[in-house]
């Protein structure tokens, strides 16, 4: 399997570095484990978190001036945002039902429109938007979203390693004379888990997404 470039979290290369390794043995294994750790990633925190040039998604209009796009942060500048509203049926989204943008304001960052002169009309699927949004407009990742990014390099790396074998996956420590052991599964997924926390998408904005099950490896995060 090859490396999924719409949504890795991380290069080969990267990856490589990181666990010092050299040879090119293990590069399908190594792709494979970011393959896995960018889908969880995107799973949890209910986002395509990479940068995509062309989104469009449909949204049921609830009768607001707001409307909180699926993907961000929005990489187009309000400007060039291509929002429709349509409630005929079927939708035909014609010229005619194009906001103009010049009645928007646009909180990238957030991912939040705002229709300053109108509503968006209450119904279902009344509202189409596209537009581009994701890390990696600057550059790359590491430069956009440092922290996600260590983020996805310790998680693959903690995978390897316990698959090889080269970490215990517990430790024991003595506080006062008392034994306590503490597992590295917890410890990886209480981090891993903070940290896409930080990156989730609120309840509010994904009442009707559908996130399929997270891979067998994050079952228990």
């Amino acid at each position: 399997m090859s490396l999924k470039t719409d949504i890795a979290l991380c290069t080969l290369a990267e990856l490589k570095t990181f666990l010092d390794v050299s040879d090119t043995t293990d590069d399908a294994r190594l792709e494979l484990v970011i393959n896995a750790v960018s889908q969880f990633l995107n799973q949890r925190t209910n986002r395509h978190l990479l940068l995509q040039a062309t989104i469009t998604e449909f949204h049921d209009g609830d009768g607001s001036d707001t409307l909180y796009l699926r993907n961000y942060p929005v990489t187009t500048a309000v400007g060039s945002l291509d929002i429709k509203v349509d409630t005929d049926s079927p939708r035909a989204w014609g010229a005619a039902t194009a906001i103009d943008t010049d009645s928007l304001v646009l909180d990238a960052d957030l991912g939040m429109v705002r229709y300053l002169d109108g509503t968006f009309a209450a119904g279902p699927q009344t509202v189409r938007a596209i537009y581009a949004a994701g890390y990696g407009q600057t550059g790359t990742l590491q430069e956009d979203a440092a922290d996600l990014f260590r983020a996805a390099l310790d998680l693959c790396g903690w995978i390897w390693n316990v698959e090889a074998d080269k970490i215990r996956r517990a430790v024991t420590l003595s506080v006062q004379g008392i034994s306590m052991s503490l597992t590295r599964d917890k410890a990886m997924s209480a981090y891993v888990e903070q940290v896409a926390k930080n990156y989730r998408r609120p309840s509010y904005r994904h009442r009707h997404a559908n996130v399929s099950p997270a891979n067998q490896y994050f079952r228990n995060l």
